[in-house]
């Protein structure tokens, strides 16, 4: 039995492009043109995004409120799942599946129902549920301590972030190549896939 724990944007999802056009129309609403958001999706939350752009710390809630709202209302029109990603989860939920990500649980949790219907994922670490995540290496230790051995817990992520995450959390880091981060230098990870479909020749 192996635990497979997933990041979402640019890992399960193709999801950038709702991401980056929720959050200017957001911004735009009090008067900020917010910049560097693609780079930074997986890597900061969104908070931290707004922040980087020198947004007034009393506007962010209000601008992260609006956001949702566009997002839940809006993603459809352009978030897909990466290529072969359900085929390849109905394989392998034979094994417990997990979710670890920066995304909001309420979102997350409405992009696994839409897109991933007949996929029982294990275990779901947000970041702002069960817990205000700040490491995503905190709850892959949680799921460590669940399988009672990290040489059988793996985490398939498409930042380099995602890789430094599993290696501080004792686990194997499967990078996705084709995901957000194919650009990010100095990467290190135990697998590389180019296909989600490679993930079965490595997992089974």
């Amino acid at each position: 039995m192996k635990y497979i724990v997933f990041d979402v944007d640019g890992t399960l999802l193709n999801s950038d492009a709702s991401i980056v056009r929720c959050m200017k129309e957001s911004s735009r609403k009090y008067g900020y043109e917010v910049t560097h958001i693609r780079e930074n999706i997986g890597v900061k939350k969104l908070e931290d995004i707004l922040r980087l752009n020198g947004v007034d710390e009393n506007l962010i809630p209000a601008i992260i409120d609006d956001y949702k709202r566009c997002y839940e209302e809006t993603f459809h029109i352009d978030t897909t799942t990466v290529d072969g990603s359900y085929e390849v989860l109905k394989k392998l939920q034979v094994n417990p599946l997990g979710i670890v990500t920066f995304k909001y649980y309420r979102l997350t949790k409405m992009l696994l129902d839409k897109f991933f219907p007949e996929i029982n994922f294990n275990y779901i670490f947000c970041g702002d549920f069960p817990f205000k995540m700040t490491d995503k290496a905190e709850a892959l230790r949680i799921i460590v301590e669940n399988a009672g051995n990290p040489e059988i817990v793996y985490y398939v992520g498409d930042r380099r972030e995602d890789m430094e995450a599993a290696k501080r959390a004792g686990v194997k880091g499967i990078w996705a190549s084709f995901g957000l981060g194919s650009l990010d230098a100095g990467i290190t990870y135990d697998y590389k896939i180019d296909s989600f479909k490679e993930l079965l020749d490595i997992l089974g």
